[in-house]
């Protein structure tokens, strides 16, 4: 079964996560036999950039109201 996650991020929060996964692949390079997670780090940094984007309306409300 495929679990699918959606992440509601910022232009900002967007790219401070695909810079530490870049970060991430740079520091898995210098250690050994790393090869596998550098693999599914570069997939992971793909699907983050390539990620539809989907404006949608945030709304608050006062939790104690109830």
């Amino acid at each position: 079964m495929v679990r699918l996650y959606h992440l509601a991020l910022d232009g900002e929060e967007h790219s401070l996560l695909l810079r530490g996964l870049d970060s991430l692949k740079d520091e898995l390079k210098n250690g050994k036999d790393m090869e596998d997670c550098i693999e599914a780090v570069n997939k992971l940094i793909v699907k983050v950039g390539k990620a539809p984007v989907k404006k949608f309306k945030v709304i608050e409300r006062d939790n104690d109201a109830r």
